[in-house]
């Protein structure tokens, strides 16, 4: 049986994984909802900083039971906040995860469902 999530993913609206986070760690994960029969297959995801990034790694994990998470993007250029998009990468959940931040900044990170 599939563990249980934070919330479910809200296709075409941002959904925030990590809200200004300061420290590592997963962020809120999202049951991602299957359409008909087809499980989603394509996210867009952000990351907006605030204040003085240094040095920062931000993975975008998926998982097909909820428990075990596996990487499905990575970005770690501190200087630029980006937008990136992960394509026919069929999961159950996704969520962020905050692996390296150092300078005393903050991060958000937001996922949409295509």
């Amino acid at each position: 049986m599939p563990a249980k999530l934070d919330r479910s993913l809200d296709f075409g609206y941002p959904n925030t994984s990590l809200d200004a986070a300061t420290g590592t760690g997963a962020g809120t994960s999202f049951a991602v909802v299957p359409r008909g029969n087809n499980a989603p297959r394509t996210f867009a995801w952000d990351i907006i900083r605030s204040g003085t990034v240094s040095t920062l790694q931000v993975d975008i994990q998926g998982s097909l039971d909820g428990t075990n998470w596996f990487q499905l993007d990575t970005y770690n250029t501190p200087g630029a906040d980006t937008l990136r998009f992960i394509v026919d990468k069929p999961v159950y959940a996704i969520r962020a995860n905050l692996v390296i931040l150092t300078g005393g900044g903050n991060i958000t990170t937001r996922l949409w469902g295509a």
